[in-house]
């Protein structure tokens, strides 16, 4: 159960503090669930996070899950928002496919962050932003709807007990695509706790990056909860740009879930089964680069599908999505400025 002080801004002089609390509220969860039947509310999780988490697929011989997207909404506008990694040099947007059954290439303006060719370095922006138009918002709005991104979420960081992330693995999504069959994706749900010890990890930073603990032979699968405590689940492959969720209720019952009653805290990147660990970037860093990319396209006249080499943050600590305006941004980028973008095929 989420409590006041997890919305708290973590500064170097609270985090142990914050620590050391949520760590005890962290076992009264475990307790609770241990003596409560909570299978109602984790199926209006699920429910909830799935409307706003459609499944990115290939379609040719075989239909395959590549990754899983968020659609959101941010000041009016909407938005896809996946992995950037996921368009490596061997796929492209024309070649995959959105849930309910349309191309990515329908979506006409964004820009891929991808990182540079280095292992394993977290604070290189890995995120793709999408544009979505009416046409494609007509498509979407049949199966999904936008989660609504405060700006409020820009301004503060914050750090709670659990997160959910609900995505597509391949091995869960791969048939052949003549078969008769539901386009739906098959998602896995899981309940993980934020890696306290995260910072130990290399070029993992806590000002841009998100961690939560995870060990694949002991998971938490949100709608299995009360059969057993941990299962063992398949790779991840496919998790890629999945949304890290909080609700601050859980696992107290409350009547009836809105988009009031949870946030998005985060969009997942990168699993590292060294450091048990699952990692993916902050909202407000996510806000920052809505807010670059959509400069791009409605102040300065970009079109396309562009992608950008993503940058490790300056010396300073200016990252994008804290207290910078988005001019200074331009100073102090994330990523190589956008005239080095290229236009996807």
């Amino acid at each position: 159960m989420s409590i006041p002080m997890d919305l708290i801004p973590i500064t170097p002089e609270n985090i142990d503090k914050i620590a050391e609390h949520l760590r005890k509220t962290q076992e009264f969860d475990w307790q609770y669930l241990k003596t409560h039947d909570v299978t109602a509310f984790d199926n209006s999780i699920i429910r909830k996070l799935k409307s706003h988490s459609p499944m990115l697929y290939t379609n040719g011989r075989q239909r395959e899950s590549v990754a899983t997207a968020i659609y959101v909404s941010y000041q009016g506008i909407n938005y896809l928002l996946t992995a950037g990694h996921v368009f490596d040099k061997s796929l492209c947007c024309k070649d995959i496919y959105i849930e309910p059954g349309f191309r990515l290439s329908e979506i006409k303006n964004g820009i891929i962050y991808y990182p540079k060719d280095e292992k394993n370095n977290f604070r290189e922006m890995d995120c793709a932003v999408f544009l979505v138009n009416d046409v494609v918002k007509s498509k979407l709005d049949e199966q999904f709807e936008p989660f609504p991104i405060s700006v409020e979420n820009k301004g503060i960081a914050r750090i709670f007990t659990w997160y959910f992330l609900l995505g597509y693995p391949v091995k869960k999504n791969t048939a052949n695509r003549y078969k008769a069959g539901s386009l739906e994706g098959k998602y896995l749900c899981l309940h993980a706790p934020v890696k306290f010890d995260a910072c130990d990890i290399k070029s993992f930073d806590a000002d841009v990056n998100i961690a939560l603990s995870y060990q694949p032979k002991k998971a938490i699968l949100t709608e299995k909860i009360k059969e057993n405590q941990q299962h063992t689940v398949c790779d991840l492959s496919g998790m890629s740009g999945c949304g890290i969720w909080n609700v601050p209720e859980y696992p107290i019952m409350t009547t009836g879930m809105t988009t009031s009653s949870y946030s998005l805290e985060g969009l997942f990147a990168n699993h590292y089964p060294e450091g048990h660990a699952l990692i993916g970037f902050n909202i407000h860093d996510i806000i920052g680069l809505i807010e670059y990319t959509t400069e791009q396209f409605y102040q300065d006249g970009k079109s396309g599908i562009l992608k950008s080499l993503t940058l490790p943050p300056t010396p300073s600590g200016s990252v994008i999505g804290h207290s910078e305006s988005v001019q200074t941004r331009s100073e102090c980028p994330r990523f190589r400025p956008i005239s080095n973008c290229k236009t996807t095929d």
